[in-house]
């Protein structure tokens, strides 16, 4: 207990606070469980600042550098002129969706882009998505619509009318879009088929935003949604494409047959992007474009049962992946569960508390960084600094999603 006497004689007393620090840890040596606990639990968090490093903070940095920036000029300077750009053919479904088609087709239509069509399949639509096409196309001769109102029964979901709208289109160069999503900007066809330059190319791969709403849903959107992005471009960029999104993915319609469509997974309802980009896809025949203006955007779902749907159609294709990528991507949230096991283990056997902490900062400041980086890529900072909870939320609603998909 101290006493002060201040100047007009009062006497106040104040309790001495001491914290004892003991920063000699070298008891562990002879505690061989303490001593293991503490080796697995740094390999974590080392493994895990790798990972944030070369997925998030790479992909997040690609095409800003003062290197990329140039890189980019010379391309722009290099660049075809009007006459010799390639014909493109955007094709989508639309099944009952008249009300996006209002909203989002003029986007489409009023591309900078000298020779382009737009093809939308008309699915089995009973809504007024047919009279809206008739009216548009008053307007827009780039615009051609197929209607189709059998369905096969091999085929599920939008596989045959995509196929079919494929086929129809009167260009070789495919962009695809989905009927609620829309460019952000006017060169987002230029944009995307520029990726072409290399004769090699076949597949160009395109990042899809969400669009920004209020609200802890939205945030977690977009969080779910630049981790998954990120994921895929990674890989591409690695040589190792093991996805895409049929909102923003073009390929070549004579390598889109040549390789059977389809045809490898018709059984599945879901996954025309994912799957193909899955089985055909490699190092020397895929691009990714990062260009601002290349990128498009979808609505944002407004409960959590819809956005739930959407998860588990993305999702419901995981198991026919090879077994080496289900390994590579499964190995992510195992580490995040030893991090935090280690963790608490850690301090349970009474092992220094502020150690622990050090390095838990350590981690959660690197991974704010990187997923900052990450955020001003695709234009969603915020979800940086929500990164470290998101991620604990993250692991138990992925792997519930992917166990209930496993048992389809």
């Amino acid at each position: 207990m101290c006493k002060i006497t201040n100047f007009l004689g009062n006497n106040w007393y104040f309790c001495e606070l001491k914290i004892d620090i003991n920063m000699d840890v070298s008891y562990i040596l002879n505690d061989y469980v303490t001593l293991i606990l503490l080796i697995l639990f740094a390999i974590a968090t080392l493994w895990l600042c790798v990972y944030y490093g070369v997925i998030f903070l790479k992909i997040g940095r690609h095409g800003r550098t003062k290197k990329d920036l140039k890189a980019q000029l010379e391309r722009q300077k290099s660049g075809r002129s009007e006459d010799s750009l390639p014909g493109v053919s955007v094709v989508l479904v639309a099944q009952n969706e008249g009300k996006y088609l209002r909203e989002n087709l003029v986007y489409l239509l009023e591309q900078d882009y000298p020779n382009y069509e737009v093809v939308v399949v008309d699915y089995k639509s009973t809504d007024d998505t047919k009279f809206i096409l008739q009216v548009c196309s008053q307007n827009y001769p780039n615009l051609r619509s197929v209607a189709m109102q059998e369905d096969v029964n091999m085929f599920h979901g939008r596989k045959l009318p995509l196929s079919i709208g494929i086929r129809s289109a009167k260009n070789d160069l495919i962009l695809l879009i989905e009927s609620d999503t829309k460019p952000t900007g006017f060169n987002w066809i230029r944009e995307m088929v520029g990726n072409y330059s290399h004769k090699d190319t076949k597949i160009v791969l395109g990042y899809c935003g969400i669009a920004k709403q209020k609200g802890l849903l939205n945030m977690m959107e977009q969080y779910d949604n630049i981790c998954f992005s990120a994921y895929y471009l990674s890989r591409a960029l690695r040589g190792k494409a093991t996805t895409g999104t049929g909102r923003n993915l073009s390929y070549k319609k004579k390598f889109f047959f040549s390789q059977g469509a389809f045809t490898k997974h018709y059984t599945e309802e879901f996954g025309a992007d994912d799957l193909f980009v899955n089985q055909n896809a490699d190092s020397a025949n895929t691009a990714v474009c990062f260009a601002p203006e290349a990128r498009v955007e979808m609505e944002a779902k407004k409960t959590l049962k819809q956005w739930h749907l959407r998860r588990k159609q993305r999702e419901s294709t995981f198991k026919l992946h090879p077994v080496l990528e289900k390994v590579e991507r499964m190995t992510y949230p195992l580490v995040v569960l030893a991090f935090y096991a280690f963790m608490v283990l850690l301090l349970v056997k009474g092992f220094p508390w502020y150690f622990v902490a050090g390095g838990v900062a350590v981690k959660m400041a690197w991974q704010i960084i990187c997923f900052w980086q990450l955020g001003s890529q695709f234009d969603v900072k915020a979800v940086a600094w929500l990164s470290p909870l998101m991620e604990i939320y993250f692991w138990f609603a992925n792997t519930i999603l992917r166990i209930s998909t496993l048992h389809r």
